[in-house]
């Protein structure tokens, strides 16, 4: 297996991948932070795209700092490991009390990362999501979740290196999985990278600073991959997956807010998911 020297690198050499075949429309690139924002920045830099960032964290058991039970967005998307729930024994009340923190928390790094960065909406667009690597697929899951909340029109789930298994289980969920490598198993993400340093806030808010080309065309993906459909919607009166000006972490209190419910109109269940 290809082992990438850090992340910048790997996203060029997954801009290669993604640019197979020519796109017929600019993406949108948006990185999951952390690391996914620094992969997510060379990608875009690229494809001659914009780029962006969202915020999902992981949802941990309660009194855990290991046992991940699911993950969450900031607008409050989210996806669970069911399995791990039921072997756990957690309540409903348990788990919910876990997602809201998580989603909080999601929510103050979105407000300290958008100070200087502007939400690109996603409505009507064709976006990439990309990451600096997926073990399990439940942090692009919902990712996806709020890419299609934000009613994005088209959207790859993109990483340099992807468990075959995650892959699988993401194919059901994106209208396409794009990866450089896709070990079976993959068990730890820095093996796969010679620099896999913590990334920090302000690095994060750098490579969001970065300027990016912006052609007049874009490139789309190619031979094994779905195409975007013509007639996309435009983005009038949509959502975006970013924080807007004016809002303050309180507002990312699950507790104090209405819940929010999936398509299927379970609130907050893990074991619907």
């Amino acid at each position: 297996m290809r082992r990438f020297a850090d992340r910048r690198e790997a996203g060029r050499l997954l801009a290669l991948e993604l640019a197979e075949g020519g796109f017929d429309e600019r993406p949108l690139v948006v990185g999951l932070s952390r690391g996914g924002v620094i992969v997510a920045a060379a990608v875009a830099e690229a494809l001659g795209a914009r780029c962006d960032v969202l915020v999902v964290k992981k949802v941990r058991a309660p009194g855990s700092s290991e046992l991940v039970i699911g993950a969450v967005a900031a607008e409050g998307s989210h996806a669970w490991d069911a399995s791990v729930i039921s072997e756990s024994a957690l309540t409903a009340a348990e788990t919910k009390a876990s997602l809201g923190r998580a989603r909080k928390e999601a929510g103050r790094l979105t407000l300290a990362w958008r100070h200087h960065h502007r939400a690109q909406r996603l409505a009507g667009r064709f976006v990439i999501l990309v990451d600096d690597g997926v073990v399990s697929a439940l942090t692009m899951r919902a990712a996806i979740r709020a890419a299609r909340r934000a009613h994005a029109a088209r959207i790859i789930a993109a990483a340099p290196v992807m468990a075959k298994a995650a892959a699988e289980e993401l194919a059901n969920e994106a209208d396409d999985t794009v990866f450089v490598e896709a070990p079976d198993p993959l068990a730890n993400l820095a093996d796969c990278y010679y620099d896999f340093s913590p990334v920090g806030e302000d690095e994060v808010r750098a490579a969001l600073a970065e300027p990016t080309a912006e052609p007049g065309a874009g490139r789309r993906p190619g031979k094994n991959k779905r195409r975007p459909s013509a007639g996309e919607p435009a983005d009038e009166g949509r959502e975006d997956i970013g924080v807007q000006r004016g809002a303050k972490p309180s507002d990312f209190d699950p507790l104090a807010q209405r819940e929010y419910r999936e398509s299927d109109g379970a609130a907050f269940d893990p074991h619907a998911h």
